[in-house]
């Protein structure tokens, strides 16, 4: 007599440990994978990419008291100035950013901002900054005027272009050209006199 096997339903715990294992291998999988939809920041410090993420939006502002300082960055104008041209990270200058959501700024003005970088300049441009010292912009500065020209009023570091060629060292033709223009946005009456 013959005996015949009959196949019996696997057993719920075979099932249970099956599936299991498979949401277990999902999920260590999904951890491995990297999200894309937030900016990865490097291990030691945010990439201008991680900046521009934000700041190339139109439009955005930060209030600082009653009044309102645009923060939008243009890359590609950013990306054609001497900073960008060399390399310079967003925080090489910002120093106190290092994630997101910022630190709160302190200081209640634009013009008081602007002022809070005015060491910042001395880090690359250390002869620029002790020549600006011999200036009338800086006496002026020093005898109280707060309003006096310091280094951002002339050369935006988000925008100026190479001023100097890198190998000579001397002004460039266009640099020359522009410096009057750059002048005329405090001293209009001595530009025009100038332009005839």
């Amino acid at each position: 007599m013959h005996h015949r096997t009959i196949s019996r339903p696997p057993h719920i715990w075979t099932v249970s440990l099956l599936l299991g294992l498979g949401l277990l291998i999902f999920a260590l999988a999904a951890l491995a994978s990297p999200v894309q939809a937030s900016p990865s920041i490097q291990e030691d410090k945010p990439s201008n990419d991680f900046c521009l993420a934000c700041h190339q939006e139109e439009g955005i502002d930060k209030t600082l008291g009653s009044e309102s300082l645009p923060v939008t960055i243009n890359p590609t104008e950013f990306g054609m100035s001497v900073h960008g041209e060399e390399g310079i990270a967003c925080v090489d200058c910002h120093t106190d950013i290092s994630d997101y959501p910022h630190p709160n700024v302190k200081v209640k003005n634009t013009r008081d901002f602007t002022l809070t970088f005015l060491e910042t300049c001395k880090e690359c441009h250390e002869e620029q900054y002790t020549n600006v010292h011999n200036s009338v912009h800086q006496r002026a500065f020093d005898e109280g005027n707060k309003n006096a020209a310091v280094c951002m009023d002339c050369h935006n570091p988000h925008t100026q272009t190479r001023l100097t060629g890198k190998t000579s060292g001397e002004l460039t033709p266009s640099a020359r050209i522009g410096i009057p223009e750059t002048c005329a946005q405090c001293h209009s009456g001595i530009y025009d006199a100038y332009k005839t």
